[in-house]
């Protein structure tokens, strides 16, 4: 007689785990990678939110700067320009601007605008500087200048 083999059955293998290691890794990734992005975003969020409020420093400083190189006076200027504006202590004068640079009673910037001349035998160069800030921190800072001549009087000699 022949010996009868035993037969082997083949059970079949347990499911591996490897898969379930497989999606944790790439959900780990995806995971990291999104953070990262979610960052650059917010960053970037910030960064055009500041161009915006530059851009409208820069236009709020240019229409100063044309009014007052045809009045020669700040607070015409700021009368022209901002309608609403307040006299500081050492005679500067102060407007409170939004966002955007435009004027605002519940703004968050403010913009210092003060004067000084400078004599001469021709005339006076009167410059303006206009200073933007918020929280007590310098945004932006501009000079503008307007030259005002000295009319010679003409002497009567009929």
């Amino acid at each position: 007689m022949s010996k009868l083999r035993a037969i082997k059955t083949v059970q079949p293998k347990k499911p591996s785990n490897l898969f379930l290691v497989e999606m944790i890794i790439a959900m780990l990734f995806f995971s990291i990678s999104g953070a990262v992005i979610l960052n650059v975003f917010a960053a970037a969020d910030g960064k055009m939110r500041r161009s915006e409020t530059g851009d409208g420093a820069v236009l709020c400083a240019q229409s100063c700067a044309e009014v007052y190189s045809l009045k020669g006076s700040i607070s015409e200027m700021a009368e022209l320009v901002f309608g609403d504006f307040e006299t500081r202590e050492d005679g500067s004068l102060s407007v409170i601007l939004d966002e955007r640079c435009k004027p605002s009673k519940e703004g968050v910037i403010t913009l210092i605008i003060s004067e000084s001349e400078e004599d001469s035998a021709a005339g006076v160069l009167k410059t303006a500087e206009l200073v933007f800030m918020r929280d007590n921190e310098e945004l932006r800072r501009f000079s503008c200048s307007a030259y005002v001549p000295r009319i010679p009087e003409k002497e009567d000699g009929a």
